[in-house]
């Protein structure tokens, strides 16, 4: 009944909230029941967030601080999952005094599992501190849960880890300095749970930092997150562009032009899969030669895995390589284009597959765009592929042609579109001849 009270109270509303859920907390929390104590304790926030500030220091703070000091472990180590939620709904002057009083007792506490708690909401209770207010002993003592020794509770490393980016953020980036020894340890932790939780949250530490901080720390963490087991890596590669667009150019060629080349390598398909949805991405980010050159030759390679859903993220990926291209020199385009237009020729049917539904990803691009590459390019060998020899390359087209084509204005009066269509509706295939005849 205590926890459904937080968790209603957005329902009960402000005044609801003040005359019953308030009172009813009061009450329990004179319990003589331990258990029915730390109930109370632990579900303060959800009420704090409703009835506001005023109510919040008059009435629930009070009651807080009142069961961080009960003679029962478990009521203290309940205080601490309120202590986050009650920063948030009480004035500056008290969060930043007398709050922060409660989490340093809670934190020296002589009961293992309340200091545990303490300090597992210390990142995102200094999150709900402003720019200035954050004091140097408060940051220490964040940053002093990284420093391993033999009194050291490897949970407390994981929880650094873990509010990294929020403390950075409260903090500022002018305090990086006090804060870039931590994150340096962080990275060579023995767990690697702690620098799984790095590498997914450093694209948000590049933005919080910026290029110069970013190009010449946070890339030399990329390397090293990149080098590790698969559970890290992949935290980069799921927030890769926008850790690159971060960077300065220079820095972002260099770090693009690593992994274009390691990448394709690695034996785990689903990290070449995360990569491939993100190299159009990276297309953007760099100059027309390395995405020329570079970019466009790791696409290719990546276009001809072994394994299906990689060659399926890169039909999206290589249309925006393309399109990037396009905005430059034709030579720098020439080369993935030919190879692109060239899978509609292959001997293998699932090239020509793939074909088909890169120009469908084009010709949808280019709904809104200024390019003209369907048009030049993907449309002819297209139409050619509605009399393909394989009934299943056939069966693509006519996916293209009744989901895309026939169903756009730009398209739908095309000459050659109207004449697939009207092949594909006579396919000695049931299936392909069914579809075609759709407008999806």
């Amino acid at each position: 009944a205590i926890q459904a009270m937080n968790q209603l109270a957005p329902i009960f509303g402000p005044q609801l909230c003040q005359d019953v859920a308030i009172a009813e907390m009061l009450t329990l929390s004179m319990d003589e029941t331990s258990g029915i104590k730390k109930a109370v304790a632990a579900n303060l926030g959800g009420i704090a967030a409703v009835v506001g500030q005023s109510v919040t220091v008059e009435k629930l703070f009070p009651l807080l601080q009142s069961l961080s000091k009960d003679e029962s472990w478990l009521v203290r180590a309940g205080c601490c999952s309120s202590l986050v939620q009650v920063s948030a709904n009480v004035d500056a002057a008290v969060r930043t005094s007398q709050l922060m009083e409660i989490f340093s007792a809670l934190a020296k506490d002589g009961a293992r599992p309340v200091r545990l708690a303490a300090y597992e909401h210390l990142g995102p209770l200094i999150a709900t501190l402003e720019h200035g207010t954050v004091a140097p002993e408060v940051l220490k003592q964040f940053t002093d849960m990284a420093i391993r020794d033999d009194t050291t509770e490897s949970e407390l490393v994981e929880y650094c880890a873990f509010s990294f980016p929020a403390v950075l953020q409260s903090c500022g980036p002018e305090r990086w300095p006090e804060l870039e020894t931590t994150y340096l340890s962080l990275m060579e932790d023995p767990q690697w749970k702690v620098r799984r939780s790095l590498s997914h949250s450093l694209h948000e530490v590049a933005q919080l930092v910026g290029a110069d901080v970013a190009a010449q720390v946070l890339t030399h963490a990329m390397d090293m997150f990149m080098q590790d087991m698969d559970e890290v890596r992949i935290g980069v590669l799921e927030h890769l562009t926008d850790f690159i667009k971060v960077l300065p150019m220079e820095k972002r060629e260099e770090c693009v032009t690593a992994l274009c080349e390691m990448i394709p390598e690695l034996k785990n398909w689903r990290l070449r899969d995360i990569f491939a949805s993100q190299l159009g991405g990276l297309a953007d980010l760099v100059g027309p030669e390395v995405c020329s050159s570079t970019i466009a030759t790791c696409g290719i390679r990546l276009l001809e895995d072994s394994v299906q859903e990689v060659r399926v993220s890169m039909f999206h990926s290589i249309t925006l390589v393309l399109k990037q291209l396009w905005n430059g020199e034709p030579s720098h385009r020439a080369e993935l284009l030919a190879y692109v237009v060239g899978l509609a020729a292959q001997p293998t049917y699932k090239a020509r597959q793939m074909f088909a539904y890169i120009a469908q990803e084009i010709a949808e691009m280019e709904l809104s765009g200024t390019t003209t590459l369907f048009f030049e390019d993907f449309l002819a060998p297209l139409s050619a592929l509605a009399t393909d020899s394989v009934a299943n390359v056939r069966l693509i087209v006519a996916k293209v042609v009744s989901a895309t084509l026939s169903n756009t204005d730009k398209y739908k009066d095309l000459p050659r579109v109207q004449q697939m269509r009207q092949t594909l509706v006579q396919d000695p295939d049931r299936d392909t001849a069914w579809l075609a005849a759709q407008e999806v």
